[in-house]
Parts: C-alpha cells; structure tokens; sequence
C-alpha cells in the first residue's frame, strides 16, 4: 500500500515538475525578416580617412529595438554589426588644387539577430543607391546634446578620458577603466548626463561597455546598453567638436555616428 502510494506521489510530482518546467519555456516562433528592414547603427570605431586602411573591419551596434510588423523583437538593442573600410585617403595641403580631398566611406556586412544569426545588411536605399557610405564632416558624429558652451581646455580633457577609458576597456584594465569612469560620472561639463553611478550600477556600465567596446560580442538584451551607448555617443560628440576646433584636415568619423542599414536578403529569426 506504502508503495502505491509513494507511486502515486512521484507521478504527481513528475507532472507538476513538468508543468512549471514548461511554464518557464522561453516560447520562440520564427519570424520572416524582409528585404529593406532599416536598422539604426552607432559606430564604435574612431575611423579616419588616409589611416583606416582599406578592407579594414569596423565594428557598430544595433541602436535601437527592431521589431516585425507583429512585434517580434528581430534585433536587439546593442547587438553587434560589422561593416568595412572601402575608401580612405588623407587629405593634402594643396588638395583643392589637385582635386584630391580627403575621403572617407563605409560598407556593412551584417548583423546579429536576436537569436544569434547573423542578417546581411547593406547602406544601399532608394537616397543612396551605392553599397557604400561617404562620411563626411557634415554626417561624421551623433547630433551634440552638449548644450552648453566648453572650453578649448574642458573638451580637450573629456576626449582625453573618454580616449583612456575606451583603451583600458579594449586591453581589460578593469581597475583603471572603473576609476575613468567613476571620475566621468561627476565631471560637471557633462551635465549628469551619467549621474553619480552606486557599485552596482558602474559594474553593469561596465559591462555593457565591455561589450560594446571590447571584443566580446553577443544578441541578448544587455543590461544598461543604452547608457552605455548613450556615453559612446558623448564620446563622438566631443571628439567632433576637438577636431573642429583644431580644423583637422582628415575626414574623423568618431565613435557615436549614427548610420543607417537595411537588411539586403531575405531571412529568418527565432524571435523571443
């Protein structure tokens, strides 16, 4: 009798176990994704024309959310892209005599989908009709949000900490990138635009930039992308700005510029 009953328990053990292992499925249908998606992008390269070399990669990320018709998430925010050096030349002192300025253009390849496969992509439209995108000092960064006036000094010293925290995060300096970014997220000149960020909110800053910035690359939602790109983009802006002032000869395209990309083939994503 015992044992009948113990029977009986395990079996409806077994089926409730079942039941809330299902219930915790990550349920997945796939999703046809069409010709011509547009997909927004942030550069995460500082590029320059006559220094990039031609055929070298370039890394971007996905800038927002894209979504089907049905609303099936196909690209995640700060999902990774890859794209191409295709022109590169410096610009000359005497360039306007030659007829020879500076040139700077881009192609895309592809893009990680929500599900982890890669999506080809192309900047090729019905306005852009090439496969390739010139950058030049008009499209080469992400619209300013510093509203206020900096000075020659203020700017030169924020490009100079955005430069080291970037290059401590490529080379895993995680001691040094944590204390830039600590100093960042008070400097006044940027309007608390990163707020004084508590341990556990530096650390997944951290990561998302890692991501972003570094070489590791995944699909999944990233916790606190958005800051993270948020501060990529003040990074540009403020690059931007250096090289105006400075009235650099070269075509900059710094970390931050905004482009562009639809899907160029029919695909399909196991969309969340």
């Amino acid at each position: 009798m015992r044992t009948f009953e113990a029977l009986i328990m395990f079996s409806v053990a077994s089926l409730l176990c079942s039941s809330c292992a299902k219930t915790h499925e990550v349920k997945r249908q796939t999703v046809a994704v069409s010709v011509g998606t547009p997909i927004k992008l942030i550069l995460i390269d500082q590029l320059e024309s006559g220094v990039s070399p031609e055929g070298s990669s370039v890394s971007l990320v996905v800038a927002d959310d894209v979504r089907s018709p049905e609303g099936s998430l196909i690209f995640v925010k700060g999902a990774s892209a890859k794209g191409r050096v295709i022109w590169s030349r410096r610009g000359q002192t005497l360039a306007a005599l030659a007829n020879q300025p500076a040139r700077l253009a881009i192609g895309v390849d592809q893009c990680t989908a929500s599900d982890g496969s890669k999506i080809q992509i192309t900047v090729r439209s019905a306005v852009n009709q090439s496969d390739r995108l010139q950058l030049t000092r008009a499209n080469n960064a992400a619209t300013s949000s510093i509203s206020e006036p900096l000075t020659e000094a203020q700017l030169s010293g924020l490009k100079s900490d955005f430069d080291q925290l970037f290059t401590a995060i490529k080379d895993n300096r995680e001691a040094e990138a944590r204390s830039i970014l600590a100093h960042l997220s008070v400097r006044p000149d940027l309007h608390g635009r990163l707020g004084p960020l508590e341990k556990g909110g530096q650390e997944s800053l951290l990561k998302a930039l890692r991501l972003a910035v570094g070489s590791s690359r995944f699909a999944g939602p990233i916790p606190m992308a958005g800051q993270a790109l948020e501060l990529i983009k003040l990074s540009g802006q403020v690059g931007n700005r250096v090289a105006r002032m400075l009235r650099a000869r070269n075509i900059i395209a710094f970390p931050g510029t905004e482009i562009t990309a639809f899907t160029s083939e029919p695909g399909q994503v196991l969309a969340p």
